[in-house]
């Protein structure tokens, strides 16, 4: 698996062209791949986050927390970019993992002898093609072995970004409105889940979902 700072630096070198063109610029107060843009007074944060853990042998995986602040109306809206993807996009993100996972080198056999029934199931399963769409509201994260793969889904982010980023500012807006309505404090928490599925069209929210808190990069 790639260290982190080599992830970082893939990071920064695949999207520096296309978030300047979006009107970021790198936040160079840490070593991470993140950037920020105000922007008529709103300022919006995307970070790349790697897993803290290699569970599958060499294979990494990150996940990309993106925030928007609006300083007049006190509007916080945090998300996680793979959770603003539309159908198609998500089925562009499978195969990009779908093919991570197959060029990645089975499992050692003495570690698989190590492990329960139900342990070597779920561990196997992670070097499977993901067999069906995911679904709107799976945290899904981007996986990768190699500077190739790293590359390649952080291309695709810069291609998904630009409409990414307007789904999280008209739904964080109208879920700001309607809180405020209702007189509930916006306190940065992801209210946003229910209103992507009018954006979004899709139907795959459960109702009962409840929102997620921002995570830091130590969860995963």
């Amino acid at each position: 698996m790639l260290p982190a700072s080599e992830l970082h630096a893939i990071g920064r070198r695949t999207l520096r062209d296309r978030m300047t063109s979006l009107g970021f610029r790198r936040d160079r107060r840490t070593g991470r791949a993140s950037w920020r843009r105000t922007e008529e007074g709103v300022e919006t944060d995307l970070v790349v986050v790697p897993s803290a853990h290699d569970f599958f042998q060499g294979r990494g995986r990150f996940t990309i927390e993106v925030s928007e602040w609006d300083p007049v109306s006190g509007r916080v809206t945090n998300e996680r970019l793979a959770v603003l993807l539309d159908d198609d996009q998500r089925e562009r993100l499978r195969a990009l993992i779908d093919e991570v996972r197959r060029r990645m080198p089975r499992p050692d056999p003495d570690l698989l002898d190590e492990l329960t029934e139900d342990e070597r199931r779920w561990y196997l399963s992670g070097f499977d093609p993901v067999r069906a769409p995911f679904l709107l509201s799976e945290d899904v994260w981007f996986e990768y072995v190699d500077e190739q793969d790293a590359a390649a889904a952080f291309t695709f982010v810069g291609e998904v970004l630009p409409t990414c980023l307007g789904i999280l500012t008209r739904v964080g807006i109208e879920e700001h409105a309607r809180r405020s309505a209702a007189g509930a404090d916006d306190d940065g928490s992801r209210h946003l889940l229910w209103g992507l599925d009018a954006v979004l069209g899709s139907g795959s929210r459960d109702p009962h979902d409840a929102p997620r808190p921002v995570r830091s990069a130590d969860d995963r």
